[in-house]
Formats: C-alpha cells, sequence, structure tokens
C-alpha cells in the first residue's frame, strides 16, 4: 500500500449495521488500512445527557482526531439524529474541528445502480465494477430527483451531493470485498486518501438545522 494511513471515523447505526462495522474493524486489525478513531458501543452513555452534550462529546472528542469519515450507508439512514450529527460535524469546518473527507460505502441492501455514472481516469469519485476504478457523479443535479434515488441516505448528505464543490466516494460494499480482504484492504486505503486529498476543497453545506431526540 503506498498511500498513507489516515485517522478515521466510522459512522453507522448501531442497530442494523453493527456485523458490517466488526467486518471492517476486524480486516484492518489483519491488515493496517486506517488509524480508527470511531465511537464503540457503550462509549458514551446516551441517557444522563443532553443531545448538545453528545454531540460535543463525539466531536470533540473522536471526529475531531479524524481526517475521514466512512458511512455505512444501509436502510432508513434518514432518520437517525446521530448520523446527522456526525456528518455535520465531519462537514463542519471550525477552528479546531476541520471538515473532513467522507466514503459511502453502500452496504448490500443499498444499490447504487441507479447513481448517474460519468468515467474518466482519475480516482475521484469511485465506484468499483469489476475491478476497476470509475469515477462517480451526479449528472442530474436536483434535489428531488437525487432524494428519490438515494431513498435511504440521509438527507444531508442528498443535499450536497448536488454540489458542484462538493466531491464525496461511493462504493458497494460487495464490490469491495468480491476479490478478497487483501485487494478489499487496498481498495479503501486508496478510497480514503482519495477522499483526504479532496477534503479542503469540498464546501459543504451545513446550514440545516440539526436533528434532535423523537419526542
Amino acid at each position: 500500500m503506498e498511500n498513507k494511513i489516515h485517522k478515521v471515523y466510522i459512522s453507522f447505526k448501531y442497530t442494523e449495521n453493527k456485523r458490517y462495522r466488526e467486518a471492517l474493524t476486524e480486516l484492518n486489525d489483519r491488515i493496517r488500512i486506517f488509524e480508527d478513531w470511531s465511537v464503540f458501543e457503550g462509549d458514551i452513555p446516551d441517557k444522563g445527557l443532553t443531545d448538545e452534550q453528545i454531540r460535543r462529546t463525539i466531536r470533540d472528542e473522536y471526529i475531531r482526531e479524524a481526517t475521514v469519515l466512512i458511512l455505512l450507508n444501509g436502510k432508513k439512514m434518514y432518520d437517525s439524529k446521530f448520523i446527522d450529527w456526525e456528518l455535520h460535524a465531519a462537514m463542519y469546518d471550525g477552528e479546531k474541528n476541520k471538515k473532513m473527507g467522507i466514503l459511502v460505502i453502500n452496504l448490500p441492501e443499498v444499490k447504487h445502480e441507479d447513481c448517474d455514472l460519468s468515467h474518466s481516469g482519475e480516482i475521484e469519485n469511485i465506484y468499483l465494477e469489476n475491478g476497476e476504478f470509475r469515477t462517480w457523479s451526479p449528472v442530474e443535479k436536483q434535489y428531488d430527483i437525487q432524494r428519490e434515488r438515494h431513498k435511504n441516505a440521509p438527507t444531508r448528505l442528498v443535499k450536497n451531493l448536488i454540489r458542484d464543490n462538493v466531491a464525496i466516494n461511493f462504493v458497494q460494499w460487495e464490490e469491495l470485498f468480491k476479490r478478497g480482504d487483501s485487494i478489499a484492504a487496498d481498495r479503501i486505503v486508496s478510497l480514503v486518501d482519495s477522499a483526504f486529498k479532496r477534503r479542503k476543497q469540498n464546501d459543504y453545506d451545513v446550514s440545516d438545522k440539526l436533528m434532535g431526540r423523537k419526542v
């Protein structure tokens, strides 16, 4: 692996996508892919803390150290306040907490086939197919159309997909792993490095209000 090992925060739904997070971290334990600065189950108690206290802990003690966020994109990601908070923290460019690159790994239950594909020789918005790198970019810039194509994705993510000056890497889980763990590790390193290199140029929209607890 020629690319630099970066500090990564993994964003996922604990109740539904834990097995994918475990598979990724187990691979990272065997083949060093990144430095893991994620929150593990039980690290932050959900009870007894306000929304702001939880957000601040995630932002200042975990995401602050990371430079790339990996989103394990499964079903109904749009209804998770934690995913929204983590994306906001990754996109926000503050004095202490700098904006991050973003890599989206679509889990098997979420397909990428409806997205528009454009091809180039650069490793940019990457979609892996038949072992080759492909550049992905949304040809259609209307929010309603991208919202329909990404039914499960967080709203904050979809709104940034349509921005001309934002590049977010996408890849399918099964495409990563179909050729074995060693090749998957190499590809993840390349994808993370690509997201890292482009993070400062991304002009994320963070204007939407943060999600709160459901009442």
